[in-house]
């Protein structure tokens, strides 16, 4: 028997093709689930949601896990660092003069070992590492 997906039915015979409860279409493709973000995941497996953009990252939002290490000097850590940026499904990371971000860090941003400090916005991909002035490394999550 099929279940059918708007209205639950479960008696619908096998070889239906739609529901003889509601009508509804049983052979359709399933929706995939809705994303819900991307995150930045840090060393600790805490995570910064990116929930609106353009987002700004600096010492601020790193402040709890920046007070955890002993070998890095916060002030490394520009209070805005980088600025997160979203066209349609679609992020992008800039070191630089941004909308929100009036000038670019101090020591740099590296995406995947490369540094983007003033080279414009790079798109960000699932499993990106980006490095904060050489102390702190975020891995970017969809």
């Amino acid at each position: 028997m099929l279940p059918c997906p708007i209205c639950s039915f479960s008696n619908n015979p096998d070889d239906s093709e739609y529901c003889t409860e509601c009508g509804a279409k049983l052979t359709e493709e399933p929706q995939p689930a809705a994303k819900t973000g991307a995150v930045l995941k840090l060393p600790d497996n805490s995570d910064i949601p990116i929930e609106s953009a353009p987002k700004v990252i600096g010492r601020l939002e790193l402040l709890d896990y920046l007070k955890t290490l002993q070998d890095v000097d916060p002030m490394v850590i520009s209070r805005q660092h980088f600025t997160i940026t979203q066209e349609n499904d679609k992020y992008y990371i800039e070191d630089g003069n941004t909308v929100v971000q009036d000038k670019p860090s101090a020591n740099h941003t590296y995406l995947n070992d490369v540094d983007i400090t003033d080279k414009g916005q790079q798109e960000l991909k699932d499993g990106d590492v980006i490095d904060l002035a050489n102390s702190v490394k975020l891995t970017f999550r969809l």
